[in-house]
């Protein structure tokens, strides 16, 4: 697993990192890896990054809910906590198609898709406990 460390550094530390570039023929982030190599002993890894901008993570954290998106393994589990159902230790994971249908009754009745589950959740626990 690796992850992704985005540092914002004074306009004079970029100038610098362009500098040491220029000098090894190589663009900043190069030369910042190579710094960052030195004082660990490891090289850092490559990988796939997404940039967001302030206002689109503000956007998918609001859909997401539970707060602002704290790094990669949060972000995974307000995914994973969307796009499915718990209870207890069982989760019924949803597929896209089943959370329009999900979202769109809902829209239909006037409700959100958790008031949707929750007037569910009682029939399901019957017709597996016999408890209501």
């Amino acid at each position: 697993m690796t992850t992704t460390l985005r540092v914002a550094v004074h306009p004079d530390t970029v100038s610098a990192l362009e500098a040491r570039g220029e000098q090894q023929h190589c663009d900043a982030e190069i030369a910042a890896g190579k710094i960052l190599r030195d004082a660990t002993g490891q090289w850092p890894l490559g990988g796939r990054a997404i940039v967001l901008t302030d206002q689109t993570l503000v956007a998918l954290e609001g859909i997401l809910g539970g707060g602002s998106v704290l790094h990669e393994r949060d972000l995974l589990q307000k995914v994973q906590r969307l796009a499915g159902i718990s209870f207890g230790h069982i989760r019924l994971d949803l597929t896209p198609g089943q959370l329009e249908r999900l979202d769109a009754r809902a829209q239909r009745e006037g409700r959100t898709a958790r008031d949707v589950i929750a007037q569910a959740a009682p029939r399901i626990l019957d017709a597996v406990f016999g408890l209501t």
